[in-house]
């Protein structure tokens, strides 16, 4: 059982939480302003070494609140976390879905990745960087922030 919820783990490892979060789940303010919450999970995102997928309002039996997906990499292999909060203020629900990529969908994103790699068509950010030597160049590219040119890496 995770800490103030339920949890349930596949043979993949994939991960399915159920939390009931007491503090609220943004600062005041923040839930009522998409940018905001925009700017807030992408923070977030950045310090987990991932990036922004999606971030939306939803509505669950009527409650307000937000569905988050995010994704990060290890190497070639992807790994992803989605979460709905639900309602925007305390007590909340926490559910968390955490995957990696496996089986046909994994290897056919890793050989693509691998072979567009190897013909020099992706470019791989310096050692130095944060996330590894290994992250793809434009690959977290932000859907949300509109100082990013728009590329197809981000979805690799």
């Amino acid at each position: 059982m995770a800490p103030n919820g339920w949890q349930w783990k596949d043979g993949d490892g994939d991960t399915l939480t159920l939390r009931v979060e007491q503090a609220p789940p943004f600062a005041d303010g923040d839930a009522l302003d998409l940018q905001r919450l925009r700017m807030v999970c992408r923070e977030r995102a950045w310090r987990e070494n991932a990036s922004i997928v999606q971030v939306d309002p939803v509505h669950i039996i009527s409650i307000g609140g937000l569905q988050v997906i995010t994704k990060s990499r290890a190497g070639l292999a992807a790994s992803y976390v989605g979460r709905l909060t639900f309602p925007l203020a305390a007590p909340h629900y926490l559910v968390q879905m955490d995957a990696s990529e496996h089986g046909i969908t994994g290897q056919r994103d890793a050989i693509a990745t691998a072979v567009m790699a190897n013909l020099g068509e992706l470019e791989f950010e310096p050692p130095e960087s944060p996330g590894g030597p290994r992250r793809i160049k434009g690959w977290a590219i932000d859907p949300y922030d509109i100082r990013c040119p728009r590329s197809g890496q981000r979805w690799l």
